[in-house]
């Protein structure tokens, strides 16, 4: 054991980690920390948002930034007010649909957000993957038998492209994950994987078998040189 740092039992269950070849990047709540990955010697800590925010995805494989996907969800008390004086049946589908998800990146030597950016993803969607290929940041996202993968332009955040996908509802049971090849983003369905352009999101291949009843386990992993 070279080092070691507590972080109190309520803030664990809220934390996410990334790290690289120098640094670690701790996610707690709406606050991110940079620590040395040879000392836990703090560098810098930032703020985002307020209480109501949290971190849903986050990747570091870049040199110079941390892409993070923030959630902010509606204060529960004066959501549900007008509800209760009302004497009505509280809407919990309003409340997620209330949500609000927004793509960021934090420079890595300084702590300071470099763009903040609103993605047009439904509140009620669930962010399932977010990825990193060379100059865009794709994301997956699903709502109830819907899924939709979406760039951005890496240097800004800007929307790129969207496609969306039918489906099953046992599809959220597996480890079903986006992977990368080269410059292609396959993409594993029920049944299926199709090879997803990843310039402008159409699918220009499909691998599929007869015998396949189910696709049950694909990630990153699964990619092996030029073996899937």
């Amino acid at each position: 054991l070279k080092w070691k740092k507590n972080i109190s039992h309520n803030r664990f269950d809220v934390a996410k980690m990334e790290v690289d070849n120098e640094k670690i990047f701790l996610f707690i709540n709406n606050n991110v920390e940079s620590h040395s990955i040879h000392s836990s010697a703090l560098f810098w800590k930032s703020s985002f948002g307020d209480e109501n925010t949290s971190v849903v995805s986050t990747d570091a494989k870049n040199e110079n930034y941390i892409f993070f996907i923030k959630k902010d969800v509606p204060d529960a008390k004066q959501f549900y007010l007008r509800d209760v004086l009302a004497s009505r049946q509280i809407d919990f589908e309003a409340f997620e649909k209330a949500t609000k998800y927004s793509l960021a990146a934090i420079d890595k030597r300084t702590g300071n957000i470099s763009w903040d950016v609103p993605l047009e993803i439904p509140g009620e969607s669930v962010i399932a993957w977010m990825g990193v290929l060379r100059n865009k940041i794709f994301i997956q996202s699903r709502l109830p038998n819907k899924m939709n993968i979406s760039a951005y332009d890496i240097a800004s955040g800007d929307f790129l492209w969207e496609s969306s996908h039918n489906i099953s509802s046992l599809y959220t049971s597996y480890d079903l994950t986006p992977a990368f090849h080269k410059d292609i983003l396959l993409l594993p369905l029920d049944t299926s994987i199709e090879y997803i352009n990843t310039d402008n999101g159409i699918a220009e291949k499909k691998y599929s078998d007869e015998d396949i009843d189910h696709i049950y386990s694909f990630n990153q992993n699964s990619i092996h040189n030029n073996t899937m």
